[in-house]
């Protein structure tokens, strides 16, 4: 059996585009799933938060998947090795479509989503500073009347 030496290459490619896409299918598929069973999780604890804990798992997962879409990029480009003809034309303009779609379909609406989450957090964490404050200051203020009721007591008593 005589293996050619463009045939040998092909013969890689097919087993490299494989691999990557093997491997590159085990990453997201545990991390999609732990984030997954750490959100029913959570939703068992507080049934309340459902909406807020799947829209972020949702989001999690969409960003997990992303090493998976590099893995058939890999792939694809390894495949596209096979045959440098007008085909590998169509495949590229095929990615760059696809690549648009995924663009306004997921990370847009992704980054918007973690843009007004940090929003959130960030009024949330000022109010929380307010809050403090103002306790502090109700404190010093209990604490001060305290004092005033003391004094006023003990001239009371004096008498």
């Amino acid at each position: 059996m005589n293996i050619a030496g463009p045939d040998f290459i092909k013969g890689l490619a097919f087993l490299g585009a494989g691999i990557a896409m093997g491997l590159g299918a085990i990453g997201p598929g545990v991390g999609e799933g732990f984030a997954a069973g750490k959100a029913c999780e959570a939703i068992g604890r507080k049934p309340e938060e459902a909406g807020l804990l799947t829209r972020t798992m949702l989001v999690g997962q969409a960003v997990s998947e992303s090493t998976g879409i590099y893995s058939l990029v890999v792939a694809l480009l390894l495949l596209a090795m096979i045959s440098i003809n007008a085909t590998l034309i169509v495949q590229v303009v095929q990615f760059l479509i696809l690549a648009f779609i995924l663009n306004r379909i997921m990370i847009q609406p992704i980054f918007k989503l973690i843009q007004e989450r940090e929003g959130h957090i960030e009024n949330v964490q000022k109010e929380a500073v307010n809050i403090e404050e103002e306790s502090e200051r109700l404190a010093n203020e209990y604490l001060e009347k305290e004092m005033q009721a003391r004094r006023e007591a003990e001239k009371e008593r004096a008498r």
